[in-house]
């Protein structure tokens, strides 16, 4: 329990509105599949958690950090051109990919490939490295992109079938 709350530290300061997200959402399908089973309590735990890590992040500096970050979303564009490039580059491998990811040439703030000194951010962002599914699709195309979420599927609705997690998982 030590090391969950000390993990607040880096997980705040790492600024990744993602990780934060995800660990919500987390917390939510635990506390949904375990009240499914019948353990209500771990509402209680869940919430006295959150609380906890939310008043820990509210009385010490790591609120300057949140509001920091929530205040300048610094790479939403950059992520935002990266991913309209990589789906318009998926119509030219649409069913294999292309293999891997691969540099854009230039960027949303110019045609200039690498940074220079006037647009530092410039140039050389890398298309299909903006989420698990968008490298699936930019390096598998369409026929990898079935294949990972037909995977998914298959799991999760084995899952969601079998009343202890533990059996769906020893049948894989």
């Amino acid at each position: 329990m030590a090391l969950l709350v000390i993990a607040v530290i880096p997980t705040v300061e790492s600024m990744n509105r993602g990780v934060w997200f995800n660990l919500a959402l987390g917390a939510a399908i635990v506390a949904l599949r375990m009240t499914l089973i019948g353990k209500v309590w771990i509402l209680g735990v869940l919430g006295l958690a959150g609380a906890i890590g939310l008043g820990l992040v509210l009385v010490t500096p790591l609120s300057t950090t949140v509001m920091a970050r929530l205040d300048n979303p610094h790479s939403d564009d950059g992520r935002g051109f990266a991913t309209s490039t990589a789906m318009e580059a998926i119509g030219e491998s649409p069913i294999l990919g292309f293999g891997s990811t691969r540099k854009a040439i230039g960027s949303g703030d110019s045609i200039a490939v690498g940074p220079t000194h006037d647009c530092p951010r410039c140039g050389g962002r890398t298309l299909g490295g903006n989420g698990q599914l968008w490298q699936v699709l930019f390096a598998h195309g369409l026929a990898g992109a079935v294949t990972y979420i037909g995977f998914f599927v298959l799991f999760c609705g084995d899952f969601a079938a079998t009343t202890r997690p533990s059996e769906s998982l020893v049948r894989l």
